[in-house]
């Protein structure tokens, strides 16, 4: 009798876990604008210099060119948590996934890759990989929850080191 009452206390407590789980990821659903200046601006160009710093002359400001570019921030994003559904709304892009699931197969620019996300600790995962590198964008909230940022890392073949940056981001309404 002890062992079932174990058995179904320790079911008891990984359901209740389980849903604690969803429900503090429903907290990085809102609307975020970037709260970042000049200075965030300076450091992720430095950023992009390390990580083609090796490149010969005429790929490094192509390269530089391309990877500033990827670098910059949204304005305004979206996220949407509803169990383990995430939406994802950058610009005019929106893209759907399962927390834990199998990568989505996206296209742009005539470029292929895969997306996926998932969750560790009190952090949302964003991995995008592709023909020429990976992306990982880690998402976290501030205690309040009215801040989040984001700890991109990009990596590829051809770069000299990744390329390391943070976006600040405040949540917009209530």
């Amino acid at each position: 009798m002890a062992k079932k009452a174990g058995w179904i206390l320790g079911l008891g407590l990984c359901l209740v876990t389980a849903s604690a789980g969803a429900a503090d990821a429903q907290r990085f659903s809102g609307t975020w604008e970037y709260a970042g200046g000049e200075e965030e601006a300076k450091t992720r160009r430095a950023a992009v210099d390390k990580a083609t710093a090796s490149m010969n002359r005429m790929m490094r400001g192509k390269a530089r060119s391309r990877l500033g570019n990827q670098a910059v921030p949204e304005h305004t994003m979206k996220l949407s948590v509803e169990g383990k559904e995430v939406v994802l709304v950058r610009g005019e892009k929106s893209v759907s996934l399962v927390l834990g699931g199998e990568p989505v197969r996206v296209s742009e620019k005539g470029r292929n890759g895969l997306l996926s996300i998932r969750r560790e600790k009190d952090a949302l995962i964003l991995v995008s990989e592709g023909d020429q590198g990976q992306r990982t964008t880690t998402f976290r909230l501030s205690e309040s929850g009215e801040e989040l940022t984001l700890h991109v890392r990009m990596t590829g073949r051809r770069l000299s080191a990744p390329l390391v940056f943070e976006a600040p981001y405040r949540r917009l309404g209530a």
